[in-house]
């Protein structure tokens, strides 16, 4: 491997101001409203779809590191596009280290066939990660998701768009901030609905940004700062999506038509027989592997339901978007429209409470019996009403130990039903 091609990519080993003029780090440290995730002791592979901020997180890191007083020149940054096979990041690793470096990131990993075996051999080898650190990102395909290093010194990490809750944290006044509890269960979230009471205005302003621009920081910057998301902002998003599935030779069209059936069925169930015959694909298997690579690339989440024990490829399924702005994508690609119908933003709504349960690790499913509720998990059912006004009768007559409704404004902390504004319950979430 030319060395050339890695101290290209390290300008601040010159200069150590150069680390602040970088694209990526000016664009985050000069923005008004700050993203500044920190910088962990560790070894790491982080996941997550493109256009989340894993170079820029790369380069914080970086930064952070040289204002606490690391020598610049302890940092490597490389992002693989001009490697060619796992020896060229070993070889790389290997000389850095012979140079007194300790901190190495290594950008798109993934772009290299057969990466898994560079990093395992690193994390193996005594004389090549003996008082380093590594962090190693990669786009989500397939073979990403797949490999997890069982018994290797490294963890996991996603990388996804932000959560209502670190939407908030970013956006809101300093004052909502200081208000944000850590994680909490169910009943710490009753408890810190009233706790919140007196930010519910911003609360509801910060979420009805969500709804149209949902976590990604671009779109989010420029909804919020410039008062309009560009439609090539769109396209950039688009691009990403369609690329990971066109890299793993499927077909953008098939995709299109599979997204443009979840966009139509939105938060409503499904069979892949009906998604296939309603936008023309041969077949319901199609379906179903289209589903599974988008699932695996962070752009859906499935749902099942709680009772059925029917084989999976035969389920009814509720599908989500993972932000509330990829449904915009798909409905701007798919049906043309760049602005969503009156009539979506329920949808939308629900879809961002799925994710706020799924992120935190919950076996979350829907339940139908006589009558639906959105979301279950253990003995806890939710249901999403974003409507003017709502009433404990709206929750259906099932037997759970914990039943919550998430309204669009109102509060009821009194009755076995609870009921809590919705942006409240995925701040807290």
């Amino acid at each position: 491997m030319d060395w050339n091609a890695v101290i290209s990519q390290n300008p601040w080993w010159s200069y150590a101001e150069e680390i602040e003029k970088d694209v990526h780090v000016s664009y985050a440290i000069n923005k008004k409203h700050l993203f500044i995730p920190k910088f962990i002791e560790g070894n790491f592979l982080i996941l997550g779809p493109r256009q989340t901020g894993k170079t820029t997180y790369l380069k914080l890191c970086i930064k952070e590191l040289f204002d606490k007083g690391i020598q610049i020149k302890q940092c490597l940054y490389f992002v693989c596009n001009l490697v060619m096979n796992p020896q060229d990041i070993i070889d790389i690793v290997s000389f850095f280290k012979k140079t007194g470096g300790k901190y190495v990131f290594i950008d798109e990993i993934s772009f290299v066939k057969n990466w898994e075996r560079a990093v395992k051999q690193i994390l193996e080898i005594k004389d090549l990660n003996e008082g380093m650190n590594f962090y190693f990102t990669g786009s989500t395909t397939l073979e990403l998701q797949k490999e997890r290093f069982p018994g290797r010194p490294i963890k996991i990490k996603e990388f996804l768009p932000l959560s209502f809750r670190e939407f908030c944290k970013v956006f809101g006044s300093s004052s909502l901030k200081k208000e944000i509890p850590q994680r909490i269960d169910f009943k710490s979230i009753i408890k810190n609905t009233l706790k919140l009471a007196p930010y519910i205005n911003e609360i509801n302003k910060l979420f009805n940004f969500y709804i149209h621009c949902g976590g990604f920081l671009r779109a989010a910057y420029e909804l919020i700062e410039e008062g309009k998301i560009k439609e090539e902002t769109f396209q950039i998003y688009w691009n990403w999506i369609a690329g990971d599935i066109s890299s793993i030779g499927l077909s953008e069209r098939t995709l299109s038509a599979v997204l443009k059936g979840i966009v139509k069925r939105y938060s409503s169930s499904f069979s892949l027989s009906s998604i296939a015959k309603e936008v023309e694909i041969p077949s319901h298997i199609t379906v179903r592997d289209y589903l599974e690579v988008l699932e695996s690339l962070y752009v859906i989440r499935s749902y099942w339901k709680e009772y059925d024990k029917t084989p999976f490829f035969k389920k009814e399924r509720k599908v989500y978007f993972i932000d509330p702005f990829i449904f915009h994508i798909a409905s701007f690609k798919t049906l043309g429209i760049a602005e969503e119908n009156i009539n979506d933003i329920p949808k939308i709504v629900e879809g961002i409470v799925g994710e706020c349960l799924r992120r935190n690790k919950l076996n979350v499913k829907f339940l139908r019996k006589s009558k639906e509720i959105d979301f279950i998990y253990g003995t806890t059912g939710i249901e999403v009403k974003w409507q003017e006004s709502v009433s404990i009768k709206d929750f259906p007559k099932i037997d759970l130990a914990h039943k919550l409704i998430l309204s669009k404004k109102e509060i009821n902390l009194n009755e076995r039903v609870k009921i809590v504004p919705v942006a409240v319950f995925a701040l807290l979430s």
